[in-house]
């Protein structure tokens, strides 16, 4: 059973196991469609089985940093937890602040999943989720092709917002971010791409397209991790400030936002291409694993899965 969620997003109402292959891809395909499926209190998962079912949606680029399962290095632990005095993963309890993952790679996966092992026994740690295409689409058409025709500047620490990026790493943190910079798509070879942190180190900084087309549906909208933009290429930093503060309140409404509060066992599957999400603060112990990973639908499987979901929901 698949439900609308409130705003953005579908819920889809089952066990999730990984030989479903074909109910695999409609997840996958609505997470591209509709930037957001939640399925409730998977709690029967292991981390192995986790990564298992999200291998099924697309490529993965395990990376090699101590927040990594040491069993399943897919896995990217999001946790205050500490043991024996070890961290146990990055972004503690601070608040993550409107974001997507990896916008300083020139090729960041296309979406992302989050299994929640254990929800904060205290209070915050709620996940906001928005709609960029849903956003973009609802905006002017003369004010549509003025944003087609404009690149976004990132930097780490985005002047144009007033703030130092999307979160405020601690000093442990800080010394392992360099081995972020090193994931590529499978089935590339290490060095093909520049090494993002000397790029923005050494340069302007890094330029990607305000409109993009989405790469399984095609349909244009707003590629806008807004905390990471620095200026606009195209514009003086007055005429963009204009543009950015109109958009940031545009896509930040009510009406394109999900605001999901986490239970034992919840897994999310978020859209990065038009889409952005945060985390508010919280207290307690809280620890999600995530896993980033790049679409991989042919266009059959495309069909079938959107026959599949139009069926469902209609």
């Amino acid at each position: 059973m698949i439900e609308r969620l409130s705003n953005i997003g579908l819920e889809f109402k089952c066990q999730l196991a990984p030989d479903q292959d074909d109910l695999i891809r409609e997840i996958g395909y609505s997470a591209a469609t509709h930037k957001f499926v939640l399925l409730r209190q998977q709690t029967h998962l292991t981390a192995g089985r986790f990564v298992d079912i999200t291998k099924k949606f697309g490529l993965h680029a395990p990376q090699d940093t101590w927040a990594n399962h040491k069993e399943h290095p897919e896995i990217f632990r999001v946790t205050n937890k500490v043991i024996d005095g070890e961290h146990m993963g990055w972004f503690g309890d601070r608040e993550l602040l409107w974001h997507s993952n990896g916008v300083l790679h020139s090729d960041p996966e296309d979406c992302v999943a989050i299994w929640c092992v254990d929800p904060a026994q205290g209070t915050g740690g709620d996940t906001w989720f928005n709609d960029n295409q849903l956003a973009y689409e609802d905006l002017p058409d003369s004010f549509r092709r003025e944003l087609e025709q404009l690149h976004c500047i990132y930097r780490p620490f985005a002047e144009i917002h007033g703030n130092q990026g999307f979160y405020n790493f601690d000093d442990f943190e800080a010394k392992e971010f360099e081995k972020m910079a090193n994931r590529i798509r499978p089935g590339e070879e290490t060095g093909q791409k520049a090494n993002w942190i000397d790029q923005w180190q050494t340069t302007d900084g890094i330029v990607k397209k305000l409109v993009v087309d989405h790469p399984v549906t095609g349909e244009k909208g707003l590629y806008f991790p807004f905390t990471m933009i620095a200026s606009f290429k195209e514009l003086s930093q007055a005429e963009g400030k204009k543009v950015f503060d109109r958009l940031v309140e545009h896509v930040i409404q009510d009406k394109y936002v999900y605001k999901h509060k986490w239970s034992k066992g919840d897994l999310v599957f978020s859209d990065q291409v038009h889409s952005i999400h945060k985390r508010t603060p919280f207290t307690g112990i809280r620890e999600v694993f995530r896993t980033t990973f790049w679409y991989n639908l042919n266009a059959p499987q495309k069909q079938q899965a959107r026959a599949s979901l139009d069926a469902h929901l209609n």
